[in-house]
């Protein structure tokens, strides 16, 4: 059984911790206007799995899981964790290493590549590598 587009969505904001809605768009949505993307973000914010958080200044926004949308993933998509937990520490630093992970390899690494974030790194068992 594959994942449904908006538990992808939730498995992707475990994994960078927070992604901008143009992230999201060009990840999940990517031939789909942007208004489709915040659609769907928008359902899961109205479902409590998602929430809207800002910088410090006010001027960058992302979205990030929600206990509830932890756990509805967590169980089927995730697996047991070494580590609990799934929300950023550390704000500003998360946010520019998920620009700077997803960049050109936004829609997928080269084959001979892979791509790991933090969180997977922290939380999952390195035997999954």
């Amino acid at each position: 059984m594959e994942p449904t587009k908006h538990e992808e969505i939730l498995l992707d904001l475990f994994r960078w911790k927070m992604l901008p809605m143009a992230a999201i768009h060009q990840m999940h949505f990517p031939r789909s206007s942007a208004m489709l993307a915040y659609r769907n973000v928008r359902k899961l914010q109205k479902l409590g799995l998602v929430r809207v958080k800002a910088d410090s200044f006010g001027k960058r926004f992302v979205y990030c899981l929600t206990k509830k949308g932890f756990l509805q993933v967590q169980p089927t998509w995730i697996g047991p964790l070494r580590e609990e937990g799934f929300e950023s520490e550390h704000f500003e630093y998360d946010l520019l290493t998920t620009a700077v992970h997803l960049g050109d390899w936004m829609h997928g690494a080269p084959r001979e590549s892979e791509l790991f974030s933090e969180q997977e790194l922290r939380r999952g068992f390195v035997e999954h590598y």
